[in-house]
């Protein structure tokens, strides 16, 4: 027997198809599985680290013994000095690169690549070419007598990583600055803008991602 139906008509539950059914029941218990899979392996562990970080002791037993903030108070004594000069120099390293590679970036931008721009180019990518250990090494040897000897000293530090983070600034600085952004330079600098407003209100919010 056929049926015939208008549209707008609703179907019957009966004539709807099991593979449907089948299909949503499949979907709903592969979504399920990708967020416990995702609970497993990303959340659950930093759930463990922030519990061990306040516990005392924890051993053989779902939740800690006991709570401490032991940890944190130990992070203010001098043995946690190191720490504090890793993330000084880290965050400095990272201004300084982030500032000398757009400059690099707007130096280079629109020169010919086959004369200055692109001997300066390859220069800023030499250290991606060599070992770290190996540019670490040769930046000790030429600082390490005088008059630049920068051996005892945290600006030998800043160097090396200056010169390994310097190449990954410069490109990407460098694929930032999109024809369509040098329009709206051209136009604010055009307009009577300094150089120092263009970089401030017009550059700057066009590169932070």
């Amino acid at each position: 027997m056929s049926a015939e139906f208008r549209i707008g008509q609703a179907v019957p539950r009966h004539q709807v198809g099991w593979g449907d059914t089948v299909l949503k029941h499949a979907s709903r218990a592969a979504l399920a599985l990708a967020a416990f899979a995702c609970f497993w392996l990303f959340v659950l562990p930093v759930i463990v680290v922030a519990l061990s970080s306040v516990s005392t002791q924890w051993s053989g037993t779902i939740l800690p013994a006991g709570y401490s903030l032991r940890w944190f108070e130990r992070l203010g004594s001098p043995e946690y000095d190191a720490l504090l000069t890793s993330l000084e120099i880290g965050f400095g390293v990272s201004a300084i690169g982030t500032i000398l590679g757009l400059w690099l970036a707007l130096a280079l931008e629109g020169r010919d690549r086959r004369g200055l721009g692109a001997v300066v180019d390859a220069l800023v990518m030499v250290p991606n070419g060599v070992p770290s250990v190996v540019l670490g090494l040769a930046v000790l040897i030429a600082y390490h007598q005088k008059p630049l000897d920068l051996s005892s000293s945290a600006a030998i530090v800043v160097l090396v990583q200056l010169a390994l983070i310097l190449p990954f600034c410069y490109r990407c600085a460098a694929a930032a600055l999109r024809p369509e952004l040098t329009v709206l330079r051209e136009a604010a600098a055009s307009l009577g803008a300094p150089p120092a407003m263009v970089l401030r209100r017009v550059l700057l919010p066009q590169l932070v991602p």
